[in-house]
């Protein structure tokens, strides 16, 4: 009895604290079990239930500390050694359960908000009551001024929080105690422990994380992709920005080349010009030079003929012939030498054309130009697409900047017309007769018609008001202000094509734009439900092109 009065006593003294919750983030929580005692006994472990409740304060962002209370039965069945041991204690541990890194989180209008992993040490105090079938008893009571170390308390699993703030934790933890008698065997190896699977529910108070918007968590996405995308083609032009001098380095570097080969290529045809001048004029030197050779013979022979009345009349001539034939052979000879040499530089020069001409060939950089071209068109691209996503980028900023800024005037909007419909509501009402009730019924009435026979169409996956219903639409906000007492469900439907699950996301967005539209004119968000029914309601075939834009709808429903 002692025993349940404390369990039930720190649960109360914590229900009391629950003011104090609010102050900073904490969770709350009820633990339920199932024993796995790890001790000397061997035998049938018969499963027995583990009760806990926690509280954990996030005073430290993702690491917390808390507190926990908790009370359990063991009971062995051993032909020897069967015993039974109820125990309970108190647990003080550190937790850590990441919000941002290793979480999975979702937005706020989704289910399933956040999935976390958690991880949890610490100590405690314990008492315990054993008794075996001997009669044997330890009772470690607090009445007794008994009781033992709760050391080392370890606790590991995965946590779920939900938009409702409540959450559930699967995971597994284990005690091990300053004792070996509870099992009322003493002398093993270890003390006695238990490990205990278990499954908590609770309720997660103080959360101070803003209601993100839909569109502005899409809009948000986007803009970090471009972002990211921007990043990308900053880095391509920097690479290429990069490149540019050392192709414009390898791009002179052969133009020089090709102008200093042009040069030397000028300067060599012009020699080779001087030349072949020089080798017409031996050339004709030599014909005549052989042409006189040929005829020196002939003119000795003639002077040398016994027919001749006086040879010595001719003997100087013959010298002189004699003479001049071997100096023609001398000047013959070294032309032939000086004709072989000139051969020699023309072959010379021959291939030193053909290499000037394969260098011309080497240093063409029509190729480098048509590259360095195409890097210019590449760069002015890059330019042209990094301003077009600046532009998107500033765009994207404005956007989420009006709507966010259009969300608080919205909000402040709200709670002025709440503060007004309180102090309205505090004022003492008139009595109403019975007639203006009858009108205001019919009114209702005549209401409820038209909006069945009015409904806001859309465009294939669009979820924007059009402007052709914002007449009609601001009738209905007129209407919703005039009859605080009416409450409209918009319901938001679409055709089948796509999946369920998309579908339902866009009916929910489209019923969603319309209420927005309905706050924007002064319905207070109170007289508004939103709900998104996808493909499941349709009103017209949906075989039909016709039949589909019909199904693409928002519906105005008056609750009663």
């Amino acid at each position: 009895m002692r025993k349940f009065r404390l369990s039930v006593l720190i649960p109360l003294l914590l229900v009391a604290f629950i003011p104090a919750m609010y102050a900073f983030e904490s969770t709350m929580s009820v633990e339920g079990g199932i024993n796995l005692p790890q001790d000397d006994v061997e035998g049938d472990n018969v499963l027995m239930g583990s009760w806990a409740v926690t509280y954990d304060a996030w005073v430290f962002g993702d690491l917390g500390l808390g507190i926990g209370p908790w009370f359990t039965n063991v009971k062995i069945k051993n032909d020897a050694n069967d015993y039974h041991s109820s125990l309970e204690g108190v647990n003080l541990y550190l937790k850590y359960k990441p919000t941002k890194v290793l979480a999975e989180n979702f937005p706020r209008h989704y289910l399933i908000n956040r999935f976390s992993p958690f991880i949890a040490v610490g100590a405690g105090w314990s008492t315990h009551y054993s008794e075996n079938e001997h009669g044997i008893i330890d009772d470690a009571s607090p009445d007794k001024i008994g009781g033992h170390l709760t050391f080392p308390y370890a606790s590991a699993g995965f946590s779920i929080l939900s938009k409702w703030n409540t959450t559930m934790d699967i995971g597994v933890k284990f005690n091990m105690f300053d004792t070996d008698m509870i099992d009322l065997v003493q002398g093993g190896d270890y003390n006695d422990a238990l490990l205990t699977p278990y499954l908590a529910f609770g309720m997660h108070f103080g959360r101070k994380e803003p209601l993100i918007d839909p569109e502005i968590l899409k809009l948000r996405n986007d803009l970090n992709s471009t972002n990211l995308k921007l990043n990308e083609v900053i880095g391509q032009l920097n690479a290429v920005t990069t490149q540019m001098p050392e192709f414009q380095t390898e791009i002179q570097n052969l133009q020089e080349s090709m102008d200093q080969a042009e040069n030397y290529i000028a300067t060599l045809q012009t020699e080779y010009a001087q030349m072949d001048n020089k080798l017409n004029e031996l050339t004709n030197k030599v014909t005549n030079l052989e042409q006189r050779v040929a005829q020196t013979p002939a003119q000795i022979t003639q002077i040398t003929t016994p027919t001749t009345p006086s040879a010595d009349i001719y003997a100087n001539d013959i010298r002189q012939l004699q003479d001049t034939q071997a100096s023609l052979t001398a000047s013959l000879n070294q032309i032939n030498q000086d004709l072989a040499v000139m051969n020699q530089k023309i072959g010379q020069l021959d291939a030193l054309t053909a290499q000037v001409n394969a260098i011309k060939g080497a240093a063409d950089v029509s190729a480098y130009a048509k590259e360095l071209a195409e890097l210019r068109t590449k760069i002015n691209n890059y330019e042209v697409e990094l301003a077009t996503i600046r532009e998107d980028t500033v765009n994207l900023h404005k956007t989420d900047n009006e709507l966010t800024t259009s969300i608080n005037d919205l909000r402040s909007r709200l709670l002025t017309l709440n503060e007004e419909i309180k102090k309205l509501s505090e004022q003492p009402k008139p009595e109403v007769k019975e007639e203006p009730k009858v009108e205001e019924k019919d009114e209702v009435t005549k209401f409820e018609e038209e909006l069945k026979n009015n409904m806001i169409h859309f465009a294939t996956n669009g979820t924007s008001v059009r402007e052709q219903d914002k007449l009609f639409l601001n009738k209905v906000a007129d209407f919703l202000i005039k009859h605080p007492e009416v409450k409209i469900e918009v319901q938001g439907h679409t055709d089948n094509t796509g999946s369920s699950k998309i579908n339902e996301t866009i009916s929910y967005n489209r019923a969603k734009s319309v209420a927005n539209y309905l706050i924007s004119r002064g319905v207070p968000e109170s007289q508004l439900f939103i709900k998104g029914y996808g493909p499941s309601n349709p009103i017209a075939s949906n075989k039909t092109a016709q039949g589909r834009a019909s199904n693409r709808r928002v519906q105005l429903v008056i609750v009663k």
